[in-house]
């Protein structure tokens, strides 16, 4: 068995040096955000959407689609934390999308009744930026405090702040983490756990942290 895990072992290494010493044709895509690779990518994408748009059905479809997407009678999927159920909703009057909350009893009712905690369309218009909501991470127990992520366009690269849910605002001077590739989780109120982009050194080759640090 250990023979076998050896020649394996040496059998990997060949490959992938044979494979790095390849002449292949496409070995300039791994340099994911050059501008060859962009440029391939744009291109790409404008094939892939003109053959969409050009099918006979396609503005039928994307109505029934839109339809779909914008119903008030699909489920509000709920994330629950403390009390609280809270959800991100999304339609044709809130583009950017709402993130709100309501209470677990008030959730079950036919009619539920929610509160708004922070309006993306309205942080849009205010900083003059197209914001996505990408996620956001609870400080526990208390779940009184957040980390809310925030993209450009809906790009993996997120801004962080610090957020209150007592007073549904920013925290003034609170933590805040410029945009990047990032992921944080917290210690306590006044410690996270952070991986982002430290400088030099410290993204892999696809643009992500490989480093974290308190």
């Amino acid at each position: 068995m250990k023979l076998l895990i050896i020649l394996t072992g040496i059998l990997m290494t060949i490959l992938t040096v044979g494979a790095q010493n390849s002449d292949d044709p496409y070995l300039w895509l791994e340099d994911v955000e050059g501008d060859s690779a962009m440029s391939w990518v744009l291109a790409q994408n404008k094939i892939t959407v003109d053959a969409i748009q050009a099918h006979p059905d396609f503005e039928k479809i994307k109505k029934n689609i839109l339809d779909v997407l914008n119903s008030t009678e699909r489920i509000a999927y709920p994330t629950i934390h403390g009390k609280y159920v809270t959800n991100f909703w999304q339609d044709d009057k809130n583009e950017r999308g709402l993130w709100r909350r309501t209470t677990l009893e008030n959730y079950l009712q036919d009619s539920v009744q929610w509160e708004t905690l922070l309006d993306l369309d309205a942080l849009s218009e205010q900083e003059g930026e197209k914001w996505a909501y990408s996620g956001v991470s609870y400080l526990y127990p208390d779940t009184s405090l957040c980390m809310i992520e925030l993209s450009r366009g809906g790009s993996d690269a997120v801004e962080m702040r610090e957020f209150d849910l007592r007073t549904k605002e920013f925290v003034k001077d609170g933590f805040y983490v410029p945009e990047a590739k990032s992921s944080v989780d917290w210690i306590d109120k006044d410690h996270l756990i952070l991986s982002t982009n430290f400088g030099e050194g410290s993204l892999t080759t696809s643009g992500y942290p490989r480093i974290a640090k308190i």
